[in-house]
């Protein structure tokens, strides 16, 4: 049943890209690289490699780690607003056994309700034939030439009248510009529901896994540039429903049935090519026989943005159970030498 509904997702992910390859029969040369540079435009991606590890010392064979972690992603936005994804990664223990595993894949449609489109920089645009032609403007030099002293008096009049009706134009334009920059920033919404495909071999072998769906509403607010330049606030609050073959995986831990997560990611952009990220996540997950546990991550990183499209990375991230071991006391912190990760990488999108 899993592999008809993964079969069936995947059909409907690439639907739009097989209708727009259909149309493309019957074109001449020059229509059909038009037509693919139309259906290229639709399609982005993101390629990452990160690697990791803990504060201890690389002497301390039993408690120091080091990994890399490799990610891609591919998306196609539909001409309806719609955006369809695939994603899937990679990670490889650059210590003891240096194994690479394969995470489950996850394929994702998110669909937009508020705002589909977000424009971090408005240009003012520019009329390229604002200009007259030479010939038009040799033309009105002759006409003027012929005219009287009375038509020139009225002409200027008109002139001066036109002149006088597009200095009120600019000023009702200005105000308006003015009262847009009051209204704080811009607000968009979007619906994100995706499905792991599992595929590797923990899913199948370890924890038996069928799927997870999960709704995710994402919200992002970008603060009006005459404010703060350059910040972004998103908001992710998301629903996970697992299905396993069994309640619990094969070494007889309970393996979680739902979940409830909230995200909050502050995002600076300075200097130009320099933006600052900060994150924040906390979840609540439920196994199958009722018990719960909650989780916590505090990510902080800076990102250095260059040729466009590549950016190198560096950070801190902090996670794990929310509670001590007593299951009372807080184990929310922002910094712990035992439990801190920093990491460093490289990204390319497309």
């Amino acid at each position: 049943m899993t592999k008809k509904i993964a079969l069936l997702l995947c059909i409907l992910l690439i639907n739009q890209t097989l209708l727009a390859s259909t149309k493309v029969n019957g074109m001449t040369a020059e229509q059909k690289n038009k037509a693919k540079e139309t259906l290229l435009k639709k399609v982005r991606g993101t390629l990452a490699t990160t690697f990791q590890t803990n504060l201890y010392e690389f002497s301390d064979e039993a408690n120091k780690t080091f990994s890399n972690f490799t990610f891609a992603a591919i998306n196609f936005a539909s001409e309806y607003g719609f955006i369809a994804g695939v994603s899937a990664s990679l990670v490889k223990d650059l210590r003891n056994e240096r194994k690479l595993l394969a995470r489950d894949p996850n394929i994702s449609i998110s669909i937009p309700v508020i705002g589909p489109n977000i424009e971090t920089d408005l240009q003012a645009l520019t009329n390229a034939n604002s200009q007259n032609d030479i010939k038009k403007q040799k033309a009105d030099y002759l006409k003027n030439k012929k005219l009287t002293a009375r038509q020139k008096a009225i002409l200027s009049k008109k002139e001066a009248a036109k002149k006088q009706k597009e200095a009120k134009l600019k000023k009702v334009k200005k105000v308006k510009a003015k009262k847009k920059k009051r209204s704080g920033g811009t607000f968009t919404l979007s619906l994100r529901n995706s499905l792991v495909l599992p595929l590797s071999d923990r899913s199948k072998e370890e924890t038996n896994l069928r799927t997870v769906y999960t709704f995710q509403p994402v919200a992002v607010y970008i603060l009006d540039p005459a404010l703060i330049k350059g910040l972004i606030l998103i908001a992710n609050p998301s629903v996970r429903a697992f299905s396993h073959k069994f309640k619990v995986d094969i070494n007889g831990n309970s393996n979680t049935q739902y979940s409830a997560n909230m995200s909050f990611l502050i995002s600076y952009q300075f200097a130009g090519s320099f933006n600052l990220t900060l994150s924040q996540r906390y979840s609540r997950a439920w196994t199958y026989d009722g018990r719960s546990n909650d989780q916590f991550s505090f990510d902080q990183s800076v990102a250095y943005i260059f040729a466009g499209a590549y950016s190198v990375y560096v950070g801190h991230a902090i996670g794990g159970s929310a509670l001590e071991v007593n299951g009372q006391d807080s184990n929310l912190k922002a910094f712990d030498s035992r439990q801190s990760q920093v990491y460093a990488g490289i990204s390319y999108r497309f």
